[in-house]
């Protein structure tokens, strides 16, 4: 999260949101705050939803799980399975 100052009287924020499908960074800005305070203030609550939507993310052992499921389909040799598990 950045804050700035624009011009003489106005804040700006700008938080990281992450990427789209094609790889392209995705960022959440916005203008217009009279005081430091109060952008600062609009920030967090957008950081707090941002951190609630990222407490989705599968587990490790999703991960793993989804992994070896690829290993399979990939046809590797079961004592390489054995190995990766």
């Amino acid at each position: 999260m950045v804050i700035k100052k624009k011009g003489e009287r106005n804040w700006e924020y700008c938080v990281y949101i992450g990427q789209d499908e094609h790889g392209k960074k995705k960022y959440k800005r916005k203008c217009g705050f009279t005081t430091k305070k109060a952008c600062v203030k609009e920030a967090s609550k957008f950081e707090e939803q941002k951190l609630i939507n990222k407490n989705n993310i599968k587990t490790f052992r999703d991960i793993c799980d989804l992994f070896l499921d690829d290993c399979v389909k990939r046809g590797l040799k079961p004592t390489t399975l054995i190995t990766y598990k």
